[in-house]
């Protein structure tokens, strides 16, 4: 499996339950956005049939939310 798409599922499957994975791939996926814009559209992508990223910035703990939050503005920037 896809890198992108495992941290992905673990935030979407973790929800509420362990919130320092969350956070953790928050930060990650953070990270490979911020330089790799092919792995952002997947993102995007995924944000567009699941709502992963937007969940984890409305209920994530403080961190998970401003880097969920980055990760959205950043996927409203690209093409």
């Amino acid at each position: 499996m896809h890198a992108v798409a495992c941290l992905l599922q673990i935030m979407r499957e973790s929800g509420n339950k362990d919130s320092n994975d969350v956070e953790s791939c928050a930060a990650i996926l953070f990270d490979i956005c911020s330089y790799d814009k092919d792995e952002l559209k997947e993102v995007k992508q995924e944000e567009a049939a699941n709502g992963t990223t937007s969940t984890v910035a409305l209920r994530g703990t403080q961190r998970a939310r401003r880097k969920a939050t980055g990760i959205l503005e950043m996927g409203n920037n690209v093409g």
